[in-house]
Order: C-alpha cells, then sequence, then structure tokens
C-alpha cells in the first residue's frame, strides 16, 4: 500500500484523539483540493508499505492500543484491494474508522471490492470536494460531501466541528490537519 508521509496523531480529524493516515495517489482529483501534495503516488514523502507492517507501525506509535484512525488522501479508493486488508485488520483490532474518499457511496458499490471496507468501516465522509460550495461547520470539504454512518460508534453530531492544527515537523516543514478555513489554505496555497 502506498502512504504519503508519517502517520500523525490528530484531534482535529474526526471524533477523540486519532491516528491519520494518508493514502499516495488519487485519481479523481478535485479543483481546489487541500491535499495536492498527495495525488502522485510517487511524490516526495510517500513509501510502500504492506498492509501489516502499517499495522505495526501504528501500534507501536500508540503503545496504549490502537487509537481511532482517520484514512484520507490522495483517494483511498485507489487502492481498494489494499485498504480493505487495512480496515478489517484495523478493525479487528478494535479501532473506530472513519474513511474520505473523492467518490460517492453509490459509485463505491459498484467497485466489486468496496464491500469489505464497508463492512470494516464506521464512518465514510463521501464526495469529490467542489470549491464553489465550501463547508464551514461540519467535518468535510464541501456542502455536497455527505457523512454516511455504518455503526453506532459515532454519531452525526460527533462531525459538528472544524478544528485545524498546525505543526512544523522537525524537518522544518509545515502539516496541517483538520478542516482549515479558506484563509489558511490560500496562504498554504501561495
Amino acid at each position: 500500500m502506498r502512504i504519503y508521509g508519517n502517520i500523525e496523531l490528530s484531534e482535529v480529524d474526526g471524533p477523540g484523539k486519532r491516528a491519520v493516515i494518508h493514502l499516495a495517489g488519487c485519481s479523481v482529483g478535485c479543483v481546489g483540493c487541500f491535499n495536492p501534495h498527495t495525488h502522485d503516488p510517487q511524490a516526495r514523502g510517500s513509501r510502500e508499505v504492506s498492509v501489516a507492517s502499517l499495522v505495526e507501525e501504528i501500534r507501536n506509535q500508540f503503545p496504549g492500543g490502537i487509537p481511532e484512525v482517520t484514512i484520507s488522501g490522495g483517494e483511498p479508493t485507489d487502492q481498494l484491494e489494499e485498504l480493505g486488508a487495512f480496515t478489517e485488520a484495523l478493525k479487528a483490532l478494535g479501532a473506530g474508522l472513519i474513511l474520505y474518499s473523492g467518490r460517492t457511496l453509490p459509485t463505491l458499490r459498484k467497485m466489486p471490492l468496496w464491500g469489505r471496507v464497508e463492512a470494516s468501516i464506521d464512518v465514510l465522509i463521501d464526495g469529490p470536494f467542489v470549491q464553489a460550495q465550501p463547508e464551514s461547520v461540519q467535518m468535510k470539504g464541501s456542502k455536497n460531501q455527505k457523512i454516511h454512518l455504518f455503526t453506532d460508534r459515532y454519531h452525526k453530531t460527533d462531525f459538528d466541528n472544524r478544528l485545524t492544527s498546525i505543526r512544523l515537523t522537525e524537518a522544518g516543514e509545515i502539516v496541517i490537519l483538520g478542516f482549515p478555513s479558506q484563509e489558511i489554505i490560500n496562504l498554504w496555497s501561495s
């Protein structure tokens, strides 16, 4: 599986303390995407890992137990077979799983391997980012996107805040997690 960068600990990418995994590569390519640096599967900072080693990496980073996990991208469903194995392994360990996809649920349900992913995640936030419809309340990029609850682990109100975390890495790179305002996105893009 190809991931972009490191696993981040976040309190702004879903309810509670979460591991955030950004998969590398995106065939959806939404105009104005906040994570365009993740679209190239070979981008600087991306790496190839096995599902087992990624699960172990998360376990080692969070020795108190597997945390809640948010999977984003790039486009995670571009690696659907690996994504299914990854979400099943995390679910077996008790993780709560939120998945973001630029594809809609009806489109995903037409994909042969989607069923195993849907069976192992708690929440899907779906749909392409539409720059002309910015969201300002919920944990999604634009108003057209939908929050689908597949289990009762979370409630829709768990997604009613938009927080942002800005960090400076040891390598001097700026990392933005969560849901930045348009002003932050504009600064980031310039």
